[in-house]
Protein backbone atom coordinates (compact mmCIF):
# COMPACT_ATOMS: atom_id res chain seq x y z
CA UNK A 1 0.00 0.00 0.00
CA UNK A 2 3.04 2.26 0.34
CA UNK A 3 3.12 2.80 -3.41
CA UNK A 4 -0.65 2.81 -4.02
CA UNK A 5 -0.98 6.35 -5.39
CA UNK A 6 2.33 6.18 -7.23
CA UNK A 7 1.41 2.98 -9.06
CA UNK A 8 -2.01 4.39 -9.98
CA UNK A 9 -0.28 7.57 -11.08
CA UNK A 10 2.02 5.68 -13.48
CA UNK A 11 -0.83 3.59 -14.94
CA UNK A 12 -3.24 6.49 -15.31
CA UNK A 13 -0.66 8.78 -16.89
CA UNK A 14 -0.01 6.22 -19.62
CA UNK A 15 -3.73 5.55 -20.06
CA UNK A 16 -4.64 9.26 -20.33
CA UNK A 17 -1.89 9.90 -22.86
CA UNK A 18 -3.18 6.99 -24.93
CA UNK A 19 -6.80 8.22 -24.72
CA UNK A 20 -5.79 11.73 -25.78
CA UNK A 21 -3.93 10.32 -28.78
CA UNK A 22 -6.98 8.27 -29.84
CA UNK A 23 -9.47 11.16 -29.66
CA UNK A 24 -10.94 12.39 -32.93
CA UNK A 25 -13.70 14.77 -33.95
CA UNK A 26 -16.86 13.98 -35.88
CA UNK A 27 -16.12 16.57 -38.58
CA UNK A 28 -13.25 14.60 -40.06
CA UNK A 29 -14.20 14.62 -43.74
CA UNK A 30 -11.77 15.78 -46.40
CA UNK A 31 -10.95 19.45 -46.17
CA UNK A 32 -11.94 19.88 -42.50
CA UNK A 33 -8.50 21.34 -41.97
CA UNK A 34 -9.47 23.92 -39.37
CA UNK A 35 -11.07 21.40 -37.01
CA UNK A 36 -8.23 18.92 -37.47
CA UNK A 37 -5.63 21.60 -36.84
CA UNK A 38 -7.53 22.76 -33.76
CA UNK A 39 -7.61 19.19 -32.46
CA UNK A 40 -3.85 18.85 -32.94
CA UNK A 41 -3.29 22.03 -30.95
CA UNK A 42 -5.63 20.88 -28.17
CA UNK A 43 -3.89 17.50 -28.00
CA UNK A 44 -0.47 19.13 -27.83
CA UNK A 45 -1.61 21.53 -25.11
CA UNK A 46 -3.25 18.70 -23.16
CA UNK A 47 -0.13 16.54 -23.29
CA UNK A 48 2.02 19.49 -22.26
CA UNK A 49 -0.23 20.23 -19.28
CA UNK A 50 -0.39 16.53 -18.45
CA UNK A 51 3.39 16.39 -18.19
CA UNK A 52 3.35 19.55 -16.11
CA UNK A 53 0.70 18.09 -13.81
CA UNK A 54 2.71 14.90 -13.43
CA UNK A 55 5.67 17.00 -12.39
CA UNK A 56 8.74 15.16 -11.25
CA UNK A 57 6.86 12.51 -9.28
CA UNK A 58 8.54 9.66 -11.15
CA UNK A 59 11.97 10.96 -10.21
CA UNK A 60 11.20 11.17 -6.50
CA UNK A 61 12.40 8.56 -4.03
CA UNK A 62 9.84 6.14 -2.61
CA UNK A 63 8.18 7.37 0.51
CA UNK A 64 5.30 9.37 1.95
CA UNK A 65 6.33 12.53 0.10
CA UNK A 66 6.17 10.72 -3.26
CA UNK A 67 2.75 9.30 -2.36
CA UNK A 68 1.42 12.79 -1.55
CA UNK A 69 2.88 14.17 -4.76
CA UNK A 70 1.40 11.28 -6.78
CA UNK A 71 -2.03 11.91 -5.21
CA UNK A 72 -1.91 15.60 -6.15
CA UNK A 73 -0.63 14.75 -9.64
CA UNK A 74 -3.57 12.38 -10.17
CA UNK A 75 -6.07 15.12 -9.38
CA UNK A 76 -4.31 17.58 -11.72
CA UNK A 77 -4.06 15.01 -14.50
CA UNK A 78 -7.80 14.29 -14.47
CA UNK A 79 -8.51 18.01 -14.33
CA UNK A 80 -6.42 18.45 -17.50
CA UNK A 81 -8.11 15.47 -19.16
CA UNK A 82 -11.57 16.83 -18.28
CA UNK A 83 -10.73 20.17 -19.85
CA UNK A 84 -9.42 18.35 -22.93
CA UNK A 85 -12.69 16.42 -23.26
CA UNK A 86 -14.75 19.62 -23.03
CA UNK A 87 -12.66 21.18 -25.79
CA UNK A 88 -13.25 18.16 -28.03
CA UNK A 89 -16.98 18.43 -27.38
CA UNK A 90 -16.81 22.10 -28.34
CA UNK A 91 -15.08 21.18 -31.60
CA UNK A 92 -17.76 18.60 -32.34
CA UNK A 93 -20.44 21.25 -31.87
CA UNK A 94 -18.98 23.57 -34.49
CA UNK A 95 -21.75 24.31 -37.02
CA UNK A 96 -19.26 25.02 -39.82
CA UNK A 97 -15.72 24.37 -40.86
CA UNK A 98 -13.48 26.30 -43.22
CA UNK A 99 -11.35 24.83 -46.01
CA UNK A 100 -8.66 27.26 -47.08
CA UNK A 101 -7.17 27.21 -50.58
CA UNK A 102 -3.66 28.34 -51.54
CA UNK A 103 -2.29 29.21 -54.98
CA UNK A 104 0.68 26.94 -54.19
CA UNK A 105 2.18 25.40 -51.04
CA UNK A 106 3.47 28.08 -48.71
CA UNK A 107 1.44 30.86 -50.34
CA UNK A 108 -1.26 32.99 -48.76
CA UNK A 109 -4.99 32.22 -48.82
CA UNK A 110 -6.53 32.91 -52.24
CA UNK A 111 -9.94 31.32 -51.64
CA UNK A 112 -11.89 29.35 -49.07
CA UNK A 113 -14.95 27.16 -48.75
CA UNK A 114 -17.35 27.08 -45.81
CA UNK A 115 -18.37 23.51 -45.05
CA UNK A 116 -21.47 22.61 -43.03
CA UNK A 117 -21.05 20.09 -40.23
CA UNK A 118 -23.71 17.64 -39.07
CA UNK A 119 -24.68 19.64 -35.99
CA UNK A 120 -27.71 21.76 -35.08
CA UNK A 121 -27.50 24.97 -37.08
CA UNK A 122 -28.62 28.24 -35.43
CA UNK A 123 -30.43 30.59 -37.80
CA UNK A 124 -28.08 33.49 -37.02
CA UNK A 125 -24.96 31.59 -38.09
CA UNK A 126 -26.75 30.19 -41.14
CA UNK A 127 -27.60 33.70 -42.33
CA UNK A 128 -24.05 34.86 -41.65
CA UNK A 129 -22.69 31.96 -43.71
CA UNK A 130 -24.83 32.94 -46.71
CA UNK A 131 -23.78 36.59 -46.36
CA UNK A 132 -20.09 35.67 -46.28
CA UNK A 133 -20.52 33.40 -49.32
CA UNK A 134 -22.20 36.25 -51.24
CA UNK A 135 -19.46 38.72 -50.32
CA UNK A 136 -16.76 36.21 -51.26
CA UNK A 137 -18.39 35.63 -54.67
CA UNK A 138 -18.49 39.38 -55.33
CA UNK A 139 -14.83 39.79 -54.37
CA UNK A 140 -13.75 36.92 -56.63
CA UNK A 141 -15.83 38.26 -59.52
CA UNK A 142 -14.36 41.77 -59.23
CA UNK A 143 -10.78 40.53 -58.95
CA UNK A 144 -11.22 38.10 -61.86
CA UNK A 145 -12.51 40.98 -63.98
CA UNK A 146 -9.49 43.06 -63.01
CA UNK A 147 -7.16 40.23 -64.08
CA UNK A 148 -8.96 39.87 -67.41
CA UNK A 149 -8.33 43.55 -68.17
CA UNK A 150 -4.57 43.33 -67.69
CA UNK A 151 -2.81 43.93 -70.99
CA UNK A 152 0.57 42.66 -72.15
CA UNK A 153 2.46 45.61 -70.68
CA UNK A 154 3.97 44.71 -67.27
CA UNK A 155 1.60 41.76 -67.15
CA UNK A 156 3.53 39.88 -64.45
CA UNK A 157 3.83 42.83 -62.06
CA UNK A 158 0.21 43.88 -62.54
CA UNK A 159 -1.09 40.33 -62.13
CA UNK A 160 0.93 39.93 -58.93
CA UNK A 161 -0.50 43.21 -57.61
CA UNK A 162 -4.06 42.00 -58.24
CA UNK A 163 -3.30 38.62 -56.63
CA UNK A 164 -1.85 40.29 -53.54
CA UNK A 165 -4.92 42.50 -53.20
CA UNK A 166 -7.19 39.47 -53.55
CA UNK A 167 -5.21 37.56 -50.92
CA UNK A 168 -5.57 40.52 -48.54
CA UNK A 169 -9.34 40.48 -49.02
CA UNK A 170 -9.58 36.70 -48.62
CA UNK A 171 -7.55 36.68 -45.41
CA UNK A 172 -9.88 39.29 -43.94
CA UNK A 173 -12.94 37.27 -44.95
CA UNK A 174 -11.48 34.07 -43.53
CA UNK A 175 -10.84 35.88 -40.26
CA UNK A 176 -14.44 37.11 -40.15
CA UNK A 177 -15.71 33.61 -40.95
CA UNK A 178 -13.62 32.06 -38.18
CA UNK A 179 -14.92 34.56 -35.64
CA UNK A 180 -18.58 34.11 -36.51
CA UNK A 181 -18.96 30.58 -37.87
CA UNK A 182 -16.69 28.38 -35.72
CA UNK A 183 -18.84 29.05 -32.68
CA UNK A 184 -22.46 29.39 -31.65
CA UNK A 185 -21.79 32.27 -29.26
CA UNK A 186 -24.32 35.03 -30.20
CA UNK A 187 -21.99 37.92 -29.35
CA UNK A 188 -19.26 36.60 -31.67
CA UNK A 189 -21.79 36.07 -34.47
CA UNK A 190 -23.06 39.65 -34.06
CA UNK A 191 -19.50 40.98 -34.08
CA UNK A 192 -18.67 39.02 -37.24
CA UNK A 193 -21.77 40.41 -38.97
CA UNK A 194 -20.76 43.98 -38.07
CA UNK A 195 -17.20 43.34 -39.22
CA UNK A 196 -18.53 41.98 -42.52
CA UNK A 197 -20.36 45.27 -43.11
CA UNK A 198 -17.12 47.11 -42.35
CA UNK A 199 -15.31 44.93 -44.91
CA UNK A 200 -17.96 45.63 -47.58
CA UNK A 201 -17.53 49.38 -47.10
CA UNK A 202 -13.73 49.04 -47.20
CA UNK A 203 -13.85 46.93 -50.38
CA UNK A 204 -16.25 49.37 -52.06
CA UNK A 205 -14.03 52.35 -51.27
CA UNK A 206 -11.00 50.60 -52.76
CA UNK A 207 -12.54 48.92 -55.80
CA UNK A 208 -15.62 50.93 -56.86
CA UNK A 209 -13.61 53.54 -58.73
CA UNK A 210 -11.56 50.91 -60.56
CA UNK A 211 -14.65 48.92 -61.57
CA UNK A 212 -16.67 51.94 -62.67
CA UNK A 213 -13.88 53.59 -64.65
CA UNK A 214 -12.99 50.35 -66.42
CA UNK A 215 -16.59 49.85 -67.56
CA UNK A 216 -16.89 53.56 -68.39
CA UNK A 217 -13.78 53.40 -70.61
CA UNK A 218 -15.05 50.32 -72.44
CA UNK A 219 -18.43 51.94 -72.99
CA UNK A 220 -16.75 55.12 -74.22
CA UNK A 221 -14.70 53.22 -76.81
CA UNK A 222 -17.71 51.40 -78.26
CA UNK A 223 -20.00 54.43 -78.16
CA UNK A 224 -17.28 56.60 -79.67
CA UNK A 225 -16.67 54.12 -82.49
CA UNK A 226 -20.39 53.81 -83.22
CA UNK A 227 -20.99 57.58 -83.22
CA UNK A 228 -17.91 58.11 -85.43
CA UNK A 229 -19.23 55.65 -88.02
CA UNK A 230 -22.65 57.32 -88.14
CA UNK A 231 -21.12 60.80 -88.35
CA UNK A 232 -19.03 59.61 -91.29
CA UNK A 233 -22.20 58.28 -92.90
CA UNK A 234 -23.82 61.68 -92.30
CA UNK A 235 -20.89 63.47 -93.96
CA UNK A 236 -20.99 61.11 -96.94
CA UNK A 237 -24.76 61.52 -97.29
CA UNK A 238 -24.63 65.31 -97.06
CA UNK A 239 -21.56 66.02 -99.22
CA UNK A 240 -21.86 63.02 -101.56
CA UNK A 241 -18.18 62.27 -100.97
CA UNK A 242 -17.14 58.87 -102.41
CA UNK A 243 -20.68 58.24 -103.68
CA UNK A 244 -19.66 58.25 -107.37
CA UNK A 245 -16.94 55.73 -106.58
CA UNK A 246 -19.22 53.41 -104.63
CA UNK A 247 -22.44 53.50 -106.67
CA UNK A 248 -22.96 52.56 -110.33
CA UNK A 249 -23.75 55.52 -112.58
CA UNK A 250 -27.15 54.07 -113.55
CA UNK A 251 -28.57 54.45 -110.07
CA UNK A 252 -26.40 57.33 -108.93
CA UNK A 253 -29.10 60.00 -109.16
CA UNK A 254 -31.91 58.29 -107.25
CA UNK A 255 -29.63 56.91 -104.52
CA UNK A 256 -27.92 60.27 -104.09
CA UNK A 257 -31.27 61.88 -103.40
CA UNK A 258 -32.19 59.11 -100.94
CA UNK A 259 -28.91 59.46 -99.05
CA UNK A 260 -29.31 63.20 -98.79
CA UNK A 261 -32.89 62.93 -97.54
CA UNK A 262 -31.89 60.48 -94.78
CA UNK A 263 -28.73 62.28 -93.70
CA UNK A 264 -30.14 63.41 -90.35
CA UNK A 265 -31.13 59.84 -89.54
CA UNK A 266 -27.40 59.13 -89.08
CA UNK A 267 -27.06 62.10 -86.74
CA UNK A 268 -29.91 60.72 -84.66
CA UNK A 269 -28.11 57.35 -84.34
CA UNK A 270 -24.80 59.08 -83.52
CA UNK A 271 -26.52 61.09 -80.80
CA UNK A 272 -28.06 57.89 -79.37
CA UNK A 273 -24.60 56.29 -79.13
CA UNK A 274 -23.17 59.30 -77.28
CA UNK A 275 -26.24 59.42 -75.04
CA UNK A 276 -25.71 55.79 -74.08
CA UNK A 277 -22.27 56.68 -72.77
CA UNK A 278 -23.64 59.64 -70.78
CA UNK A 279 -26.51 57.55 -69.44
CA UNK A 280 -24.23 55.30 -67.40
CA UNK A 281 -22.72 58.19 -65.46
CA UNK A 282 -26.09 59.80 -64.88
CA UNK A 283 -27.62 56.55 -63.61
CA UNK A 284 -24.62 55.49 -61.51
CA UNK A 285 -23.32 58.54 -59.60
CA UNK A 286 -22.49 56.26 -56.67
CA UNK A 287 -21.97 52.52 -56.42
CA UNK A 288 -22.81 50.13 -53.62
CA UNK A 289 -21.03 46.88 -52.83
CA UNK A 290 -23.83 44.86 -54.43
CA UNK A 291 -23.33 46.77 -57.72
CA UNK A 292 -19.66 45.87 -58.16
CA UNK A 293 -20.12 42.37 -59.55
CA UNK A 294 -23.08 43.30 -61.78
CA UNK A 295 -22.96 46.90 -62.98
CA UNK A 296 -26.04 46.61 -65.17
CA UNK A 297 -29.12 44.54 -64.20
CA UNK A 298 -29.56 43.32 -67.79
CA UNK A 299 -25.89 42.19 -67.83
CA UNK A 300 -25.22 43.59 -71.31
CA UNK A 301 -21.61 44.21 -72.26
CA UNK A 302 -20.67 47.73 -73.48
CA UNK A 303 -20.66 46.53 -77.10
CA UNK A 304 -24.05 44.86 -76.75
CA UNK A 305 -25.48 47.87 -74.88
CA UNK A 306 -24.60 50.42 -77.55
CA UNK A 307 -25.86 48.09 -80.29
CA UNK A 308 -29.12 47.56 -78.42
CA UNK A 309 -29.65 51.28 -77.78
CA UNK A 310 -28.81 52.34 -81.33
CA UNK A 311 -31.19 49.67 -82.64
CA UNK A 312 -34.01 51.02 -80.46
CA UNK A 313 -33.08 54.57 -81.45
CA UNK A 314 -33.29 53.54 -85.10
CA UNK A 315 -36.86 52.34 -84.57
CA UNK A 316 -37.76 55.60 -82.82
CA UNK A 317 -36.12 57.57 -85.65
CA UNK A 318 -38.24 55.70 -88.19
CA UNK A 319 -41.36 56.66 -86.25
CA UNK A 320 -40.29 60.29 -86.09
CA UNK A 321 -38.99 60.68 -89.64
CA UNK A 322 -42.04 58.95 -91.10
CA UNK A 323 -44.43 61.17 -89.15
CA UNK A 324 -46.00 58.24 -87.29
CA UNK A 325 -45.10 60.05 -84.07
CA UNK A 326 -44.90 63.83 -83.89
CA UNK A 327 -42.84 65.63 -81.25
CA UNK A 328 -41.81 69.24 -81.00
CA UNK A 329 -39.76 71.62 -78.91
CA UNK A 330 -40.33 75.34 -79.26
CA UNK A 331 -40.84 76.35 -82.88
CA UNK A 332 -39.40 73.08 -84.23
CA UNK A 333 -42.04 70.41 -84.75
CA UNK A 334 -42.82 67.43 -86.99
CA UNK A 335 -40.88 65.25 -89.38
CA UNK A 336 -40.13 68.13 -91.71
CA UNK A 337 -38.13 69.78 -88.96
CA UNK A 338 -36.15 66.57 -88.43
CA UNK A 339 -35.27 66.44 -92.11
CA UNK A 340 -34.11 70.05 -92.19
CA UNK A 341 -32.54 70.54 -88.74
CA UNK A 342 -29.56 68.28 -88.13
CA UNK A 343 -28.89 69.75 -84.68
CA UNK A 344 -32.40 68.82 -83.56
CA UNK A 345 -31.97 65.24 -84.81
CA UNK A 346 -28.70 65.03 -82.91
CA UNK A 347 -30.34 66.41 -79.74
CA UNK A 348 -33.24 63.93 -79.92
CA UNK A 349 -30.76 61.12 -80.44
CA UNK A 350 -28.84 62.22 -77.35
CA UNK A 351 -32.04 62.27 -75.32
CA UNK A 352 -32.99 58.82 -76.62
CA UNK A 353 -29.59 57.43 -75.59
CA UNK A 354 -29.71 59.03 -72.14
CA UNK A 355 -33.22 57.65 -71.58
CA UNK A 356 -32.28 54.18 -72.86
CA UNK A 357 -34.18 52.40 -70.08
CA UNK A 358 -37.39 54.32 -70.71
CA UNK A 359 -36.79 54.05 -74.45
CA UNK A 360 -37.06 50.27 -74.37
CA UNK A 361 -40.35 50.38 -72.49
CA UNK A 362 -41.70 53.08 -74.83
CA UNK A 363 -40.84 51.07 -77.91
CA UNK A 364 -42.43 47.96 -76.38
CA UNK A 365 -45.63 49.83 -75.54
CA UNK A 366 -45.82 51.38 -79.02
CA UNK A 367 -45.25 47.97 -80.64
CA UNK A 368 -47.94 46.36 -78.49
CA UNK A 369 -50.41 49.11 -79.35
CA UNK A 370 -49.65 48.76 -83.06
CA UNK A 371 -50.00 44.97 -82.92
CA UNK A 372 -53.28 45.29 -81.04
CA UNK A 373 -54.60 47.75 -83.62
CA UNK A 374 -53.66 45.46 -86.49
CA UNK A 375 -55.21 42.48 -84.73
CA UNK A 376 -58.41 44.44 -84.03
CA UNK A 377 -58.67 45.53 -87.66
CA UNK A 378 -58.24 41.95 -88.83
CA UNK A 379 -60.97 40.68 -86.55
CA UNK A 380 -63.32 43.44 -87.70
CA UNK A 381 -62.88 42.50 -91.34
CA UNK A 382 -63.46 38.84 -90.57
CA UNK A 383 -66.69 39.65 -88.76
CA UNK A 384 -68.01 41.66 -91.70
CA UNK A 385 -67.24 38.89 -94.10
Amino acid sequence: MANEFFDQFVDDLTALEQRIAEFSVSSNADGKSNTKDALKIIKFDANTELKAAAGNVAAMSPGPEREDAACNALRNMYRVFGFFQSEVVRLNERPFDIKEKLRHPGARICDFTILVNETPLPSSTGELKMQIDAVCSTVKSVMADRRSRIGYRNIIERTDAVNIAEEDYMEELVGIAKVGLLTTEPTRVAFARSDLERFKLYFTIREAGIVKNAYFDDLFRWCGLCSFLFIMLYIISRTQVFVPLLIPIAIHGSLTEFLYDTRNFHLFAAGAAIGTWLSFSLRRPEMKFEDLAVLEPDRLTPRARVSYTVGLAGFVALLLFSGAVVVGIGDVKGEAALHSHGSWSLMLGLLAGIAERALGKGVQDRSDALAAAIGGSGQGKTGKA
